[in-house]
């Protein structure tokens, strides 16, 4: 059943973010995952019917399994992209299953 990794951030660091796209992208591609980066608010406001607005960058990172997504999440290479995203953004990030 495929497991969805999904967030929102704001980016604080413009220039340390730029780093992560390539590091997350090397470390996603063994585990066969999907990267959806989902227009910038900025760019593309979307329409709020409910709650707050999101933050300013959206994502959504798709994946065969749960296990394989918590390989890839906790695995060296994506721990390092992490970091620098944790470094560079104020995220929020869950994980979900699709429903059967």
């Amino acid at each position: 059943m495929p497991a969805y990794l999904m967030g929102m951030m704001e980016i604080t660091d413009p220039e340390t973010f730029a780093l992560y796209g390539a590091a997350a992208a090397k470390a996603l591609a063994p585990f066969e995952g999907r990267f959806k980066r989902l227009a910038s608010t900025r760019e593309n406001p979307p329409t709020v019917y409910e709650g707050d607005a999101p933050a300013s960058y959206m994502f959504i990172f798709e994946f065969e399994s749960r296990d394989v997504f918590e390989e890839f999440y906790n695995s060296p290479a994506y721990q390092e992209a992490l970091a620098i995203r944790l470094r560079a953004s104020k995220p929020t990030a869950i994980m979900v299953m699709e429903r059967p």
